[in-house]
């Protein structure tokens, strides 16, 4: 019993980090940094490793082992893809089935 335990805290403590290192890595989000990641999410570009995160922690899940922090951040990237790339927007927004807001 207590090796799944173990293992539920581990794989906890690795969500965590998987969205630290996604999030905190940028605190302005530049035209370069913007276009690689909606061609990411888009999928007409590569990903790198914290698009491929990206799309499995937010679009999967809705980043629900995310701190209040991260979810900040996540709100930023998607208001500023909302505002900047309107029309690549409602691609992802119908790609992935997310909320109409």
């Amino acid at each position: 019993m207590n090796i799944h335990i173990a293992v539920i805290v581990l794989v906890s403590l690795g969500i965590d980090v998987s969205c630290q290192e996604i999030f905190s890595s940028y605190s302005s989000l530049s035209k370069n940094f913007m276009d690689k990641q909606i061609s990411c999410l888009m999928e007409t570009g590569s990903c790198n490793d914290m698009g491929n995160k990206m799309k499995r922690l937010l679009l999967q899940n809705d980043c629900e082992r995310c701190s209040s922090q991260q979810k900040a951040r996540v709100k930023k990237l998607v208001d500023a893809i909302r505002s900047q790339y309107p029309a690549q927007w409602k691609v992802i927004r119908d790609k992935y089935n997310l909320e109409r807001e």
